[in-house]
């Protein structure tokens, strides 16, 4: 496991979070955060710094909002630019915003495979919710090389919840505490 060093700054431990990506091949990222890290800076951070078209899937129609406010606040662009697929909209952009249910309909089967064979970094926010079915799914259904999925309690008691975690994203190779930031 890829031991992340106490940061003085979120900057530094994104960076180290990259970093961390880069050193197995199949380019996958488990990291514990602290459970009231919810700013999105270490996704927005490694989408940033990969520049690839970009998926980051949220389980809450509250977080689908508010992740793509604080994406477009701090790439420093309009909420227009960051695309947003739930809530009844379907605006898909180079980094867009998902709400899994969304990602689930029956109805956009075929635009929803169209759209996830663009993608090229799979982001699973909230990732201990991953194990369940639509999650795993979707997982499996994107040709994404790049996945990352962060969570303050992704691994749990439970074996076969944590393999299908390992299953679509990889191992867990951070691990970054908040006494660490």
């Amino acid at each position: 496991m890829f031991t992340v060093q106490r940061h003085r700054d979120l900057f530094t431990a994104i960076r180290d979070l990259s970093e961390a990506s880069r050193q197995v091949t199949t380019s996958t990222l488990l990291a514990h955060l602290p459970e009231d890290y919810s700013d999105a800076g270490p996704t927005i951070g490694i989408i940033a710094s990969l520049n690839v078209p970009a998926l980051v899937v949220v389980p809450r129609l509250e977080l689908l909002f508010q992740t793509r406010e604080r994406f477009a606040s701090r790439l420093g662009t309009h909420t227009d630019d960051i695309g947003i697929i739930g809530s009844g909209k379907w605006e898909p952009a180079t980094i867009t915003i998902a709400n899994v249910q969304a990602l689930s309909s029956k109805k956009r089967a075929v635009e929803i495979a169209e759209f996830l064979g663009t993608v090229q970094c799979l982001i699973f926010d909230e990732a201990h919710l991953a194990s369940a079915d639509t999650w795993m799914k979707l997982g499996l259904r994107c040709p994404a090389h790049w996945r990352f999925a962060f969570s303050g309690t992704a691994m749990v008691d439970d074996d076969v919840r944590n393999l299908k975690l390992i299953g679509i994203i990889g191992p867990v190779l951070a691990e970054l505490k908040a006494d660490e930031l």
